[in-house]
């Protein structure tokens, strides 16, 4: 969230602390997963340290150590031509879908391999609630 004003500029990124309410109280198995991403893919590498980034398009290991069988996958891509899935050989037992889409290959996935599954969509609405806090500290505004 930017704001400019004359050759001030405010801003704000409500990622993090979105993701962080939307995973509050779920009990996350170790072994975590990075699939795809760009931005989005930085914060949630904060709030997991240890996870392993994998590309989306290539299915290849970008950063972090190979974490071996991923328990818990966090979906940061679409569901465009050109996406990989992780390998079916995982023993995935949680889905973090980022793309909160109905018709996400997340939520496919976590329908073929019958494990749980958590959309994003929780992340969106709390991303929503804090960019709303943001304008009312910068517009004094009745709505």
């Amino acid at each position: 969230t930017l704001y400019f004003l004359g050759k001030e500029t405010f801003g704000d990124n409500s990622d993090g602390p979105g993701l962080r309410q939307a995973i509050e109280g779920l009990n996350i198995p170790p072994a975590i997963a990075i699939w795809g991403g760009g931005g989005t893919a930085a914060v949630v590498s904060e709030i997991f340290p240890r996870a392993a980034r994998y590309s989306a398009r290539t299915g290849y290991l970008l950063n972090g150590e190979s974490i071996g069988d991923a328990q818990t996958l966090i979906w940061c891509c679409g569901s465009r031509e050109g996406v990989m899935v992780p390998p079916q050989d995982w023993p995935i037992q949680l889905i973090i879908d980022l793309d909160y889409r109905e018709n996400s290959k997340a939520r496919e996935l976590a329908l073929a391999w019958k494990c749980r599954y958590v959309s994003g969509e929780q992340m969106f609405y709390a991303q929503a609630e804090l960019q709303r806090k943001f304008w009312r500290a910068h517009f004094s505004v009745d709505t």
